[in-house]
């Protein structure tokens, strides 16, 4: 009996005295002061500190992180929760030492990326985040597996930005912007072996005739590009261009004002998904989108709106028939070759799925397609609820997910 008393004494005192007390945690594992090194002691602060992770005080717990640079060595896990302390996944490049956030919420490491910006000095050779590149051209050859744009400028350069045969993703910072100095298409994806993903960059102001100033030329190869949340902006000829075969896939996209038209592409795999093609085309143009798709092919949840032509189908023409549901498409001249399901026009007679009514869009601004607002739906819209049940999109234009009411709605906007 007096061993136990004594044995009690001993590590009531240790415990007092700030040492750590095993038999505790044994008991209580999950109590925030067993930081993972099998004891207890007093709250941590600048005399206790945490064995792993960081002290929060108050009320003096070991947590995982107080601060983003508390998550900077885990590249999958780089930023820090404020509410449970946690590090988690990156959600814009900011949170990333290498600026570099992917789509799966890792960073990309800083010696996998080309960096380039607007205005850097030519003599900038290899590309790095402190000493970025002036031209695409020159983050292409590096052979990195990403090529970051920075800040908001235009990138421009005197000749075709090419990519040829390689397998690589952009990013790129909100507004920056890629164009060319020069008449001809600002970017060409060339090669069979081409498989490019682009997020988030604008590509704008190409120079030369509707056949001409294409933003995107896509015709030499069987290559596979993505545009993610991409906008095609004035581009004085097409705003992306195929007459091969390939793949392309358009989702979150903004095609708007391109002279040319919006897309013209041909023997090609689609899958245009949420995006808004507005105003695009002039009265010697072709149609808006001029689609002769292969099999599987998708058109779905897009916006096709206030389009003109020098034909008599100003919106999309269909050159292969092919199943397009759950689109709006008014303003235009629509081709009796395509089928439309669960579609909104603005013209015609209503048919099983099929609506005939107002779209009711917030803003059609074209001098400003980036804005939040521009061709999204409000209340009372006969979009509103009006899509295939089972449409397969989960979200909508602007990431929010579909349906917010009793049925998702037609076109690229999910009305909030």
């Amino acid at each position: 009996m007096i061993r136990l008393i004594s044995l009690i004494a001993i590590v009531l005192a240790s415990v007092g005295c700030g040492e750590k007390n095993p038999l505790f945690c044994e008991g209580h594992s999950t109590d925030p002061r067993c930081d993972g090194d099998g004891g207890v002691g007093p709250p941590c602060d600048d005399n206790h500190p945490c064995a792993s992770g960081v002290c929060k005080t108050p009320p003096g717990v070991c947590v995982g992180c107080l601060t983003n640079g508390d998550c900077t060595t885990n590249v999958l896990a780089p930023t820090c929760n404020m509410t449970t302390n946690t590090c988690g996944k990156c959600t814009q490049h900011s949170d990333c030492d290498s600026k570099a956030c992917l789509s799966t919420g890792a960073c990309a490491l800083e010696g996998e990326v080309a960096y380039l910006e607007a205005g850097s000095p030519a003599t900038n050779a290899e590309c790095t985040l402190l000493a970025p590149c002036d031209t695409l051209n020159k983050a292409v050859a590096k052979d990195r597996k990403f090529i970051k744009f920075q800040g908001t400028g235009t990138v421009s350069d005197t000749v075709v930005s090419t990519i040829d045969g390689k397998a690589v993703t952009i990013l790129a910072d909100a507004g920056a912007k890629l164009s060319r100095s020069t008449i001809g298409p600002i970017l060409s994806v060339t090669n069979d072996n081409a498989d490019v993903t682009i997020f988030d960059l604008q590509i704008t102001n190409g120079l030369g005739g509707i056949n001409v100033g294409d933003g995107i030329d896509l015709s030499n190869g069987n290559s596979k590009l993505t545009l993610a949340h991409v906008a095609l902006i004035g581009n004085g000829g097409r705003g992306v261009f195929s007459a091969s075969g390939g793949k392309l896939t358009m989702r979150h996209c903004v095609v708007v004002g391109n002279n040319g038209g919006g897309a013209n592409v041909q023997n090609i795999e689609l899958d245009f998904t949420n995006n808004i093609f507005a105003a695009n085309g002039n009265g010697t143009s072709s149609a808006a989108l001029v689609l002769s798709p292969n099999v599987n092919s998708v058109f779905q949840f897009n916006t096709v709106a206030n389009n003109v032509s020098g034909v008599a189908v100003d919106g999309v023409n269909c050159v292969n028939p092919f199943p397009a549901n759950n689109n709006i498409l008014v303003g235009d001249v629509e081709d009796p070759g395509c089928t439309f399901d669960y579609s909104l026009f603005d013209t015609g007679v209503p048919t099983l799925h099929n609506r005939v009514g107002a779209p009711m869009f917030i803003n059609t601004d074209a001098a400003n397609p980036t804005a939040p607002t521009f061709y999204r739906v409000m209340s009372g819209s006969m979009a509103v609820d009006g899509a295939d049940p089972t449409g397969v999109a989960i979200d909508d234009i602007d990431g929010d997910s579909r349906p917010q009411g009793s049925g998702k709605d037609m076109g690229a906007d999910e009305f909030k």
